[in-house]
């Protein structure tokens, strides 16, 4: 990797840490050195990175993203749509963001699941006991819960 430097100025004044936060952001950072600059009312900082050029950092990276109701089919869908329509309830009934309660990731799985149980729910990643104590019972509701048409 080819190695290259950045000095940037930092000024409270003009946003210049914004600019700093987003390029530590998108850079692989290998050394970074700040330095307090005396000045009376013109002090800053300066701020010297070096980073790779052509590598980013792999925390910050976008993974591939799947469009589940596009992908799912069948009971599977319908599971998964049921779950998320309570998980949404659910998260402003305890103010909390949806995520808060179950991922899509974690919603597709539970959904997925032939036998759903708490054993089963706890298998999937990120699913803990905390978790599991404070919505297992109603997610497994929502599993089992039959589609009935309307007359």
């Amino acid at each position: 990797m080819l190695t290259q430097f950045r000095l940037f100025r930092l000024d409270s004044t003009d946003g210049s840490s914004e600019v700093l936060n987003r390029f530590l952001r998108e850079h692989r950072i290998t050394q970074l050195e700040r330095q307090f600059v005396a000045g009376g009312p013109e002090s800053f900082y300066s701020v010297l990175v070096e980073y790779e050029v052509g590598a980013t950092d792999p925390r910050y990276e976008k993974k591939g993203r799947v469009d589940y109701p596009q992908a799912l089919q069948g009971e599977h869908l319908s599971r998964y749509q049921r779950l998320c329509e309570w998980r949404a309830k659910q998260a402003r009934e305890d103010g909390v963001p949806v995520y808060a309660i179950l991922n899509n990731s974690q919603a597709e799985q539970a959904s997925a699941l032939e036998s759903p149980s708490l054993v089963a729910l706890e298998k999937i990643p990120g699913i803990g006991k905390g978790r599991l104590q404070r919505y297992g019972k109603a997610i497994l509701e929502q599993l089992r819960t039959e589609v009935t048409a309307d007359a």
